[in-house]
């Protein structure tokens, strides 16, 4: 037995699809059944009899799912590709971005087959197609080619492992779920488990998707592809589906637990969130509506007008000690946590107009400029500096202002930066006894609670 052998038609025993886009669809557009077979699938409405688009369970969940690594792992492939083949580069080079996308998207498909980046893939397909074999009765382990034969030892002890056999007839089952429109085909039922087989190098990254696949599975009736034909699955358990984790290549297998009652929940939340994309009345032109029209050119006098607001600004008091100042500069660049974290503070002041800094110019060494500061760098010093991240750091510095200031250190509209800009000479001075003689606890919702001794 070659792997050219694992070789058979589908189209004919499958889904019907919506054609891709690609020149065999469109040439094949008169037959559905021979289209590219890439496209949605197409079932005839449970009410209205009429062809509908479905979606596949497989992609069911990814508007919940985390895409980032993936997509990371694409764009090394794909580049890895363009630079390893220069007849592809010279191609791209040769291409507008803007104008020419739809090559420029074939040419990306072929640098990811350059890089080897769908041969794993590739395999893992054909691994699946030997345990459908096997899982229908067709071949025995003696009949699988020599290069998937451990992999399928190793899938057999662990349904053996685990007191597992496949239920005859419930093997790459055509199903539709017609709560959340979609459709496709599962691949085994085990005892009293809709159960997946999955042939990547890992799965970690799919919990999401795989459970809202299997959910789908669970919650679908078969499908009759030639009549249009609904009926019900066999009684299965409706809380746990199984995943069989065979990685292409490795010789071993798992078999996974997964929440499928929780993945029907999230099935159920994603095609809602789907559903979204297809929303066009989230826009409405403005409209301008004419201004009024002026009566006369009479001047109308201000009656008690009131006089001009005073700025909010604390009173900066004298010229602060400059030999102080210096020594406070000194005491905050020995540190580079410190240095860091009052720096951000500072920064955050001045984008709120409320600038704090401290320098030996005149302008910038007052008594209020030294005391703000001061209190920063005892803050950064004793409570702050070093948290795992900014966001730890400014809420505790939040949490000693609020004995100063009250509740509005906890408002978001003005950074901590901001907030110590606001304080007046003897607030400044609270908060540094306060700085000094705090013990930091945190809350069972992580949030930091400071104890001050009476």
């Amino acid at each position: 037995m070659t792997i050219a052998d694992l070789e058979y038609v589908t189209d004919v025993d499958d889904f019907r699809r919506k054609g891709c886009g690609c020149v065999w669809c469109k040439k094949d557009k008169g037959n559905p059944n021979e289209t590219h077979g890439s496209g949605a699938p197409i079932v005839k409405h449970p009410t209205t009899g009429k062809d509908t688009t479905y979606r596949r369970p497989s992609s069911a969940g990814k508007p919940l799912e985390d895409t980032y690594h993936l997509d990371l792992w694409a764009k090394r492939t794909v580049a890895y590709g363009v630079a390893t083949t220069p007849s592809i580069a010279a191609r791209i080079a040769n291409l507008d971005p803007k104008e020419d996308k739809a090559k420029l998207n074939e040419l990306a498909e072929e640098a990811l087959v350059a890089a080897k980046g769908n041969q794993a893939a590739d395999l893992g397909t054909e691994l699946h197609r030997v345990v459908e074999r096997l899982n229908k009765g067709e071949w025995t382990i003696d009949d699988v080619p020599e290069l998937f034969k451990a992999d399928a030892e190793a899938y057999l002890a662990e349904l053996a492992r685990h007191d597992l056999s496949v239920v005859p007839g419930m093997v790459e089952l055509k199903v539709v779920n017609d709560h959340v429109r979609c459709a496709g085909t599962f691949d085994m039922i085990l005892r009293s488990y809709l159960s997946d087989l999955k042939t990547g190098q890992s799965i970690d990254l799919a919990q999401v998707g795989i459970a809202v696949q299997l959910a789908i599975y669970r919650h679908a009736s078969i499908y009759d592809i030639h009549t249009d034909e609904r009926s019900d699955l066999p009684p299965m358990d409706s809380d746990v589906g199984l995943v069989v984790h065979l990685p292409y290549g490795t010789g071993t297998c798992r078999i996974v637990d997964v929440d499928i009652k929780a993945g029907w929940e999230a099935a159920q939340l994603a095609a809602k969130a789907k559903s979204w994309n297809y929303r066009k009345d989230l826009f409405t032109p403005r409209e301008v509506k004419d201004p009024p029209k002026a009566r006369g050119s009479q001047r109308i006098e201000p009656v008690n007008a009131p006089a001009p607001a005073e700025s909010k600004t604390a009173p900066e008091g004298g010229p602060a000690d400059a030999d102080k100042v210096v020594a406070l500069l000194e005491r905050a660049k020995s540190n580079k946590a410190v240095a860091a974290t009052v720096g951000r503070w500072v920064r955050d002041a001045a984008r709120a107009h409320v600038d704090w800094r401290i320098g030996i110019e005149d302008k910038f060494s007052t008594e209020r400029r030294y005391a703000l500061s001061y209190v920063a760098v005892d803050l950064a010093e004793h409570l702050c500096a070093g948290a795992d991240d900014f966001k730890v750091e400014d809420a505790v510095a939040r949490a000693a202002l609020a004995m100063v200031i009250g509740d509005d250190a906890h408002q978001p509209i003005l950074a901590v930066g901001g907030l110590i800009g606001t304080l007046t000479i003897d607030q400044a001075r609270r908060l540094v006894r306060i700085a000094r003689s705090a013990r930091l606890t945190f809350s069972d919702d992580g949030s930091p609670r400071l104890i001050v001794a009476a």
